[in-house]
């Protein structure tokens, strides 16, 4: 071997030596469990083998169920569209489901969709309604979801809204026809700026004969509050019973009024 081609072999040799030391002790790490590489026989990144157990992972969310949905006619030529819906799911919630009502006349042609939005807490069975749709004759009437945004709620308490002295009352007219009242009783340690009263009448078979709604603004933490819901058409059938429910949007910020200059909303409820 001549002696340049020594020089050169020696060369070769001496740079990789060099070049191994660097990678080795400079440029290459050592696994660890905070290296965002899944390596080191961990099941997933920086989780599992040798590192911290990987975290369960939630259970899949259940969809929302339509229990009913239907067009009670509540004078001529107008409805209340009604449906009822349900949410299985415990520690999961929706923040904002879009919804139409879609109705249809006996040639089953699309009259009319009615569209809106509105939220489902953990584990909450809810009325959907939009009182006094003008339309002609309905034969059927569709309800779907769209867009629904769920929000995982670890730590959740029902706000507790409660609705007590039920009563309804037919009346003669000009200009209600029937009245059902109520006291809301807001026991949450929280202040709402809104809460929803929806009302729902049933005859002696469950069906429902109409439905309507109020909004309560401002219902401080221990207050209690009268309030009505009117008819201005005649109920056709005799009331043999009702739903109210009370609802308020535990995810709106805006709905927890801020007290002594904090805002009180639901990262509590977490």
């Amino acid at each position: 071997m001549s002696r340049i081609l020594k020089q050169i072999l020696i060369a070769v040799i001496f740079f990789s030596a060099i070049g191994l030391a660097i990678y080795f002790g400079f440029i290459k790490k050592e696994p660890t469990c905070f290296d965002g590489i899944q390596n080191q026989g961990e099941q997933k990144i920086d989780c599992g083998g040798p590192c911290e157990d990987c975290p369960i992972p939630p259970p899949p969310v259940e969809d929302l169920k339509i229990i009913s949905a239907e067009a009670v006619l509540s004078g001529q030529n107008f409805y209340d569209l009604v449906a009822k819906i349900r949410n299985s799911n415990s520690d999961y919630g929706a923040n904002l489901i879009k919804y139409d009502f879609k109705i249809y006349d006996e040639q089953n042609s699309l009259i009319s969709k009615k569209s809106g939005k509105t939220f489902i807490l953990p584990g909450e069975t809810k009325y959907i309604i939009e009182p006094f749709i003008s339309s002609e004759k309905i034969s059927q009437t569709v309800f779907s979801f769209s867009d629904i945004e769920w929000q995982r709620l670890k730590i959740y308490k029902e706000p507790e809204i409660i609705i007590g002295q039920k009563t309804y009352q037919n009346l003669t007219g000009n200009p209600y026809y029937g009245q059902a009242s109520g006291v809301a009783i807001n026991k949450s340690v929280y202040d709402f700026d809104k809460i929803l009263i929806n009302v729902v009448l049933f005859d002696k078979d469950k069906n429902i004969l109409g439905a309507g709604s109020i909004e309560l603004l401002t219902m401080f933490s221990g207050q209690e509050r009268y309030f009505n819901v009117h008819w201005p058409h005649p109920i056709r059938g005799a009331v043999s019973s009702m739903e109210m429910q009370a609802e308020t949007n535990i995810f709106d910020s805006e709905n927890f009024m801020k007290r002594h200059g904090t805002n009180e909303w639901f990262q509590q409820y977490r």
